[in-house]
């Protein structure tokens, strides 16, 4: 019985090794899959962390750019708020003249077609309403919320 015992328990023992090999091969295998998977995540990390750093500085230049485009909005209305109370002006003048111009029409100064010049004023020019209130946002939160 020992000789066979022997030999059974040889090949009980072949057999176990073998299955421990091949359980050994395909860890192996696997381990190797997981690497290459794992090396793709990294991969894919990085390019969306370069990709959200590119994404934070246009961000940034977007609000600069906003910002100088509602400072540039603000000095336009500026601008034209000046040019409307010029144009007041240039109307009141234009009245008074009108006005300066019939009495002087009644008292007999001028000739007709003189004080009928002065008695057509120019047409009041439309008064632009130009406010540029909070109408430009600031990407300020946006470039924040990227850089966390």
């Amino acid at each position: 019985m020992g000789f066979r015992q022997a030999e059974e328990d040889s090949a009980a023992a072949s057999n176990t090794a073998s299955m421990v090999v091949m359980n050994v091969r395909m860890v192996s295998g696997m381990m190797g899959e997981m690497l290459r998977a794992i090396s793709e995540v990294k991969t894919c990390v990085q390019q969306s962390q370069e990709a959200s750093v590119q994404a934070t500085a246009q961000t940034d230049q977007t609000s600069e750019r906003i910002g100088q485009l509602g400072r540039a909005v603000d000095r336009i209305a500026s601008t034209a708020e000046l040019i409307n109370k010029i144009a007041q002006e240039t109307n009141m003048l234009s009245l008074n003249a009108t006005i300066e111009a019939a009495r002087a029409r009644r008292a007999g100064a001028l000739p007709w077609s003189r004080a009928k010049s002065r008695l057509c004023p120019n047409r009041r020019p439309r008064q632009p309403k130009i406010s540029t209130g909070n109408y430009v946002p600031s990407a300020r939160p946006t470039a924040n919320w990227l850089r966390r």
